[in-house]
């Protein structure tokens, strides 16, 4: 019989305040005339500037501020080997705002570019260091609100504030954990905490009265719905 791997659960970490140092910034392509560029300074910029695959669209950027970054706590001894990264498919999430950008696609055959001034982008980076753009419109919309986040035991990146939880594994596949699951009515969540087996989601009503509960992940790869979350009271 195979012997059992104790694991211990990563910790992911968001990201709120930046230094000067975590800006992209490109002065000698955004500051001169192109002519007075050169060949090689261009192969650095290619180097430094923010590259995002979006479908059949390739993003660049010259500059980066970012916003709000989910990475996996260094500090932590996480379960996975190689370089800390949230679970199998994500090494990090980042929403930024991006300026001096150009936006190339190959729908038509042929290559097409243009320009476009700023953006707010939201991209997760991939355990290979590709940086990819989210497409699910929720998604987007509920990292703007910069939410809280933990990884379960299951290896699920949830997001959650004081009034709703996602639960996603990539960044495409998701779930609202709601009413089904959880009733959330009257109630807000004070903060869900990292236990051996589960999740233990904590509740606050309006007479300060906390209400627990325990919620799983399971996977169903033939169904539509990836996640399957299940919750039961404390």
């Amino acid at each position: 019989m195979a012997k059992k791997v104790s694991k211990e659960i990563p910790v992911a970490k968001r990201i709120l305040k930046f230094k000067t140092t975590d800006f992209r910034k490109n002065p000698l392509i955004t500051n001169c005339y192109e002519k007075l560029i050169s060949d090689k300074d261009w192969e650095e910029f290619a180097g430094n500037a923010l590259l995002i695959m979006d479908g059949w669209y390739v993003l660049q950027y010259a500059e980066e501020y970012p916003i709000v970054h989910y990475r996996c706590d260094e500090a932590s001894r996480g379960y996975l080997e190689g370089e800390p990264r949230l679970n199998s498919f994500i090494e990090s999430i980042t929403v930024s705002t991006a300026l001096y950008g150009k936006k190339a696609w190959f729908g038509t055959g042929k290559l097409s570019c243009k320009n476009t001034d700023y953006d707010t982008v939201c991209y997760y980076t991939d355990n290979e260091g590709i940086n990819r753009a989210i497409i699910q419109h929720e998604i987007c919309c509920f990292l703007l609100e910069k939410p809280n986040i933990i990884l379960s035991p299951e290896g699920v990146i949830v997001f959650f504030t004081e009034k709703q939880i996602l639960a996603t594994v990539d960044c495409n596949h998701y779930q609202w954990i709601d009413g089904y699951e959880i009733n959330l009515e009257g109630r807000r969540i004070k903060d869900i905490e990292v236990c051996k087996d589960f999740c233990k989601v904590i509740l606050i009503d309006d007479q300060k009265v906390e209400h627990n509960f325990s919620l799983k992940f399971n996977f169903d790869f033939v169904s539509h719905q990836l996640i399957c979350a299940k919750a039961s009271e404390l």
